[in-house]
């Protein structure tokens, strides 16, 4: 395997050296959305503050590909499939346990469409249980095949009536989740924590849950980079809250420089006017109300789209670059001083300009395209893996596009696989999904 990683960086030097080797490779084409496989089935599940039951609630969310399911036809060009969601809730000690589940029909109108990861089913169910540590087990059966896909992880339901300031877990989702009241409208949240489209705006919602008749809660919010570094930080004190309907209805805010609210009131905070390049962040929100406190954190990540890649990314732009560059000139870039480095990183590139006497250098775009694509296709958001760093993201970027892909079509209960060919490289490589979360691993090159 080292020997075939060395021989493709020796074959992508070619690439940076000549306008003729760069000719052998396709460049950047338009290609389906569902060309490569992602994660057959993305899941998560959310403790919230439910005012109308004045309790915690847990909300389990599901979306799954059309293509794990098994339609039949009906009619004409017209397919249909069943399945089943159901949740299980068993609590660490006790063994209590409790079951949510519900039936939903799938109809589409053409054959491709069955067989599309591009499409989705998705769902929520939900649990009002007694605060405690759970564990949490989701199912999809499709009732056509009676094939399963099974999920498990651990969940706490927080106690919400304790004395103090509570918040809820961070849910992200699309900006336009937040253009209604803060009464609490449904929506759906964006599974996996990722956003692949950060101009289009996206925010992080939390409730506020304090215990007190009156009072002034003191809610800030930072968020940092995987590295550490803090982007933002802001306080912003939460006026006027009462835990008691009163003059106004539950959820109802007063815009006269303080809210009035009973109970709890949903925060939007806007990630996208702070996290604006793509990257792994952390968000850290605390609430404090008076010798009260209370904090929750999550990682999201923002897609590499083309107006996002440039050199303020560098240091994950020089880790990539050794899958292309000798190991000697990606670890002198790493070491120098940020302006010395900047200074290194463009003179690199500048060596290796195929036409410079135009403004273009077509082999550093090229770069950049496939360590965006790598990055919006092959990220695995479960696992907290960026595309870049997974095998298909690092053969996609030492050699480009496939010629052609063959793809295993993905079944409940069996692993999903793709080989790659390049047929101008008389080469073929093999991908197999066995945990079914999208982390496709290089098992054979032929």
């Amino acid at each position: 395997m080292r020997r075939l990683f060395a021989w493709g960086r020796w074959l992508l030097g070619l690439l940076l050296i000549s306008q003729a080797a760069l000719a052998q490779f396709p460049f950047f084409e338009e290609f389906p959305e569902d060309f490569f496989g992602g994660p057959l089935m993305d899941y998560d599940a959310f403790t919230v503050y439910d005012p109308v039951a004045g309790k915690g609630r847990l909300d389990v969310y599901y979306s799954c590909v059309y293509d794990v399911l098994q339609f039949v036809r009906v009619e004409g060009d017209t397919y249909r499939s069943r399945y089943e969601a159901s949740a299980l809730l068993r609590k660490e000690k006790g063994g209590h346990v409790e079951v949510k589940s519900h039936v939903r029909t799938v109809t589409v109108g053409s054959y491709p469409e069955t067989n599309s990861r591009s499409l989705r089913v998705s769902g929520c169910l939900s649990f009002w249980p007694e605060p405690g540590k759970y564990t949490l087990e989701l199912r999809l059966t499709d009732l056509e095949s009676n094939k399963s896909l099974v999920r498990t992880k651990t969940v706490t339901i927080w106690d919400f009536s304790s004395p103090g300031v509570h918040l809820s877990d961070v849910l992200f989702a699309d900006s336009t989740a937040c253009s209604n009241d803060s009464s609490g409208t449904p929506f759906f949240p964006a599974l996996g924590s990722r956003f692949t489209k950060p101009e289009s705006g996206f925010v992080a919602i939390v409730q506020v849950v304090p215990v007190s008749d009156t009072g002034t809660v003191a809610l800030s919010w930072s968020v940092a980079t995987r590295e550490g570094r803090t982007l933002h930080e802001e306080m912003l004190p939460i006026e006027g809250y009462r835990s008691r309907p009163g003059g106004t209805r539950a959820g109802q805010a007063i815009h006269e420089g303080k809210l009035s609210i009973s109970g709890y009131r949903r925060i939007c905070l806007p990630l996208h006017e702070v996290a604006r390049r793509a990257g792994q962040y952390e968000l850290r929100v605390r609430a404090e109300l008076g010798k009260y406190k209370a904090e929750t954190q999550r990682v999201f990540s923002v897609a590499w789209g083309e107006a996002f890649v440039d050199t303020s990314n560098l240091d994950v732009i020089l880790d990539a670059m050794r899958y292309i560059a000798k190991s000697e000139d990606v670890e002198r870039m790493k070491q120098a001083s940020p302006s010395l480095q900047r200074l290194l990183f463009e003179d690199f590139w500048k060596q290796r300009d195929p036409t410079p006497d135009t403004p273009e250098n077509e082999l550093r775009d090229e770069f950049f395209r496939r360590l965006d694509f790598a990055n919006r296709h092959f990220s695995v958001p479960d696992l907290d893996i960026e595309g870049w760093r997974t095998d298909r993201g690092r053969i996609y970027i030492i050699y480009g596009h496939p010629t052609h892909v063959e793809k295993e079509p993905a079944q409940m209960q069996q692993a999903s696989y793709e080989v790659w060919y390049y047929s101008h490289l008389r080469k073929r490589f093999t991908f197999v999904d066995n945990s079914g979360n999208g982390l496709y691993e290089l098992k054979r090159v032929d």
